[in-house]
């Protein structure tokens, strides 16, 4: 192993015992996650795609933060900031409202990999803005591993983590399901983009 993974948290009074638990949690899914996934079988078969599609199945890792916000909250039932102030939670909830076009920006992002449209310096840019305070890769994330693990259980939630190419077509898959019975539709990947990330199993 190269290096141990730590994390530095202080102590700040502000702070409720729950609050801090919950990013405790968050921080260590984190190093679970960096640490167990992808498998290396898996890496290995990633290192021998082209560049542009290893690039867009690497990128798909960054929605760990959504799946670190589902650990920290410790199920889909509840709310990722259960324990956080008014303010965060609101801000979570307005930004929620906005997944379907959170999801067709991500889309596009991807699309615009694959086909060789943007520079380095183009992507790191457009990934770092994906961030934000709580952007796309908590939320858009987050959504997707709640409707996987309330469809087909956490197993397969794991699963998709650690096989970043599976988890765009489990979603849609779930979330396929779920539209069937529901008056707000979710937005789903396009099957461009799906067939794309086919081409690398």
């Amino acid at each position: 192993m190269k290096s141990d993974a730590a994390i530095f948290l202080y102590l700040d009074p502000a702070v409720s015992k729950e609050k801090f638990e919950n990013t405790l949690a968050h921080e260590l899914h984190h190093i679970g996650y960096g640490s167990s996934c992808p498998s290396r079988r898996t890496a290995e078969r990633l290192s021998r795609l082209p560049r542009n599609l290893e690039t867009v199945i690497t990128l798909i890792g960054a929605f760990g933060e959504g799946f670190a916000m589902l650990a920290a909250a410790g199920g889909p039932d509840t709310h990722p900031h259960a324990v956080s102030d008014q303010e965060e939670r609101a801000r979570w909830d307005r930004d929620m409202a906005n997944f379907g076009d959170d999801l067709k920006k991500v889309e596009k992002f991807f699309l615009d990999v694959l086909a060789n449209r943007l520079t380095e310096d183009q992507i790191q840019e457009i990934v770092s803005s994906f961030f934000g305070e709580q952007g796309p890769w908590y939320t858009v994330g987050w959504k997707m591993a709640t409707t996987i693990e309330k469809t087909y259980g956490r197993r397969k939630l794991i699963e998709c983590m650690c096989d970043q190419r599976k988890l765009l077509r489990t979603y849609n898959q779930a979330a396929a399901k779920y539209n069937r019975h529901s008056r707000e539709p979710l937005a789903v990947w396009s099957q461009t983009l799906i067939k794309s990330i086919a081409r690398s199993s």
